[in-house]
């Protein structure tokens, strides 16, 4: 539910910065990169909490390591200048890690297996 709410506070919070980057075009040099760092800080962190607590409930890797590689591909991107590409790939395969690691869950916290039952109840 935080990571929900992060999630949309982040949503919100990029459009206004691109609408604000008009206004900062004569300090735009100064001020992109540590912005650009500082929303990919705040992705990699949500992506990890919102990825790795899955993995801990429904333990299915595919999210958790296309999770990571887009996260890897994103940094790499803005690191290295790469391609508009690579930071849509990136972007992605991390949206794409997030559903799939959301069906997991929802289908663990419903499955009646014996197996399911007792890691949902600490046992």
């Amino acid at each position: 539910m935080a990571v929900s709410a992060a999630c949309v506070v982040h949503c919100a919070v990029v459009p206004v910065a691109l609408v604000a980057v008009p206004t900062l075009a004569s300090q735009w040099e100064r001020v992109e990169g540590p912005l650009v760092w500082a929303f990919l800080a705040l992705g990699v962190a949500g992506a990890a909490v919102a990825l790795v607590s899955g993995f801990i409930r429904h333990r299915h890797p595919f999210p958790l390591l296309a999770g990571w590689g887009g996260l890897a591909v994103l940094v790499a991107a803005e690191q290295w200048d790469g391609p508009v590409l690579a930071a849509v790939v990136g972007g992605v395969s991390l949206a794409v890690a997030h559903a799939v690691n959301r069906r997991l869950v929802k289908s663990w916290a419903a499955c009646p297996c014996p197996g399911c039952r007792d890691t949902r109840s600490g046992r």
